[in-house]
């Protein structure tokens, strides 16, 4: 806050502004982003054909903010617009959080991690016309076809061949019917991902379990798209889309600072986090003038081209005129940005558009 002060033209000192870092400020920053975030800006629809097939391509997530909570998160993935990003308490649950999110448009697909598996919720989003990929609990049991419920690990482990796409019912004490899609990884995906999850379960004191390094070696999906209408790699492909809102995240705080906090008082936490959560909802509204999270040029570079002009969006607010003006630079600004690098491997991006590159 400081700092933004000393880099400022504004008659307020930070005694001044120090004083007023309490619970009315906060309450008033929160409904402002309320407020700001019922706009749902976005930009047009990617013209990408894999996702052009729904109304809406929605990832849902949450994230540790430390001290002052955490961040529920829905990212529409084909236009970029922020649809809900909301302050909730340390202990919030991914289930509890999604069940009191607004209903989707009907036709619309819902991506989200494991953690917010629940079959009750699965059950209702199909019931509403609401599509859905995810991936399935380590410790679900599943029936394919006549056959009891057992555990997935072990069904995978007594599976022939390197892949199945399956009719089947997952968890036992609260079944949902979909369809399992299952390939087997390359050794080194296999094994970089054992390394990863023995390196989290050292920090957490405990052993990987037998069905976690059975689920390393396989890449494992579960919805309600039909596979008459879409096939194995094209829903492998749609879901690698919910890495978007990771990159979201990634954004908020290494670029927007969101999470870190120069003050002790909780109060100075709160509203430092809402203030720097406004300011980088603002930032990807300007961003989304080039393009959504998955169009040809980089999230990054825009948002950094957007910063650089900041001081100028600031000055012009007072006149429209010239905040049209200075966007419109912005905007030209991203047309001349160099397309996204090839890559060794493709890009999700170009993965749309050729799902059967994915390996």
């Amino acid at each position: 806050m400081e700092a933004l002060l000393a880099s400022s033209d504004l008659p307020v000192t930070p005694q001044a502004l120090h004083a007023r870092v309490n619970p009315v400020a906060a309450e008033f920053l929160a409904a402002l982003l309320a407020r700001a975030l019922r706009l749902a800006l976005s930009a047009s629809a990617a013209t990408i054909p894999l996702l052009r097939r729904f109304p809406g391509v929605y990832a849902e997530d949450l994230t540790d903010l430390g001290d002052t909570g955490k961040a529920l998160v829905r990212y529409e993935l084909s236009g970029g617009a922020i649809e809900t990003l909301e302050v909730l308490g340390p202990k919030a649950s991914e289930v509890a959080s999604s069940e009191a999110l607004p209903p989707l448009r009907p036709g619309s697909l819902r991506l989200a991690d494991r953690g917010f598996f629940d079959g009750a919720a699965l059950r209702r989003l199909a019931a509403q016309g609401i599509h859905w990929v995810t991936r399935v609990p380590t410790a679900a049991k599943v029936s394919v076809g006549d056959a009891g419920f057992v555990p997935l690990a072990d069904w995978l482990a007594g599976l022939e061949g390197d892949a199945a796409d399956v009719a089947v019912v997952v968890g036992e004490t609260d079944p949902v019917a979909g369809r399992l899609t299952v390939r087997r990884c390359p050794h080194a995906v296999a094994a970089e991902r054992l390394r990863r999850a023995e390196a989290t379960a050292r920090r957490k004191g405990r052993p990987v379990g037998y069905q976690q390094r059975v689920l390393c070696g396989w890449t494992v999906y579960f919805t309600d798209l039909p596979a008459n209408r879409w096939r194995a790699a094209e829903l492998e492909v749609l879901y690698r889309c919910r890495w978007q809102v990771e990159l979201l995240f990634k954004r908020l705080k290494s670029l927007g600072g969101v999470g870190s906090c120069g003050g002790r008082k909780p109060e100075r936490h709160r509203v430092e986090l809402l203030a720097k959560l406004l300011a980088s909802v603002v930032a990807e509204w300007a961003c989304l003038l080039g393009g959504g999270p998955l169009a040809a040029t980089g999230l990054v570079p825009r948002l950094r081209q957007v910063r650089a002009a900041a001081d100028a969006l600031r000055t012009a607010l007072g006149c429209r005129e010239t905040l049209i003006a200075v966007l419109a630079g912005v905007a030209a600004g991203f047309r001349r940005m160099a397309k996204r690098r090839r890559r060794k491997s493709p890009s999700t991006r170009q993965l749309l558009f050729r799902p059967r590159l994915i390996a």
